[in-house]
């Protein structure tokens, strides 16, 4: 149990990082004139939205969807990381 505790951990400590650059990313193509139009930021983002992938189809909205899902997943991890089973050991029964 103290595995799955602390892969949990691992995860939801990912999935806070990656939330917090999508996050960044979304929230610097609000204002493009600071950036000379939507630009991609931070070190997850250039992996997500590279010109090999989405081929330049960069948006706000896929900036804000990316975001929304990495939220979700921080809330899904926090709430598994919430709850944990106790032990259940033989010699109770």
């Amino acid at each position: 149990m103290k595995k799955l505790q602390a892969v949990l951990l691992c995860a939801l400590v990912l999935a806070v990082l990656a939330a917090a650059d999508l996050g960044y990313n979304f929230f610097a193509s609000l204002v493009p004139e600071f950036n000379d139009g939507i630009s991609v930021r931070g070190v997850l983002a250039p992996l997500l939205f590279s010109d090999r992938l989405l081929g330049g189809l960069w948006s706000r909205e896929r900036f804000l969807n990316a975001f929304v899902a990495a939220a979700y997943a921080v809330g899904a991890l926090a709430a598994a990381n919430w709850y944990v089973p106790p032990d259940v050991s033989c010699a109770e029964k």
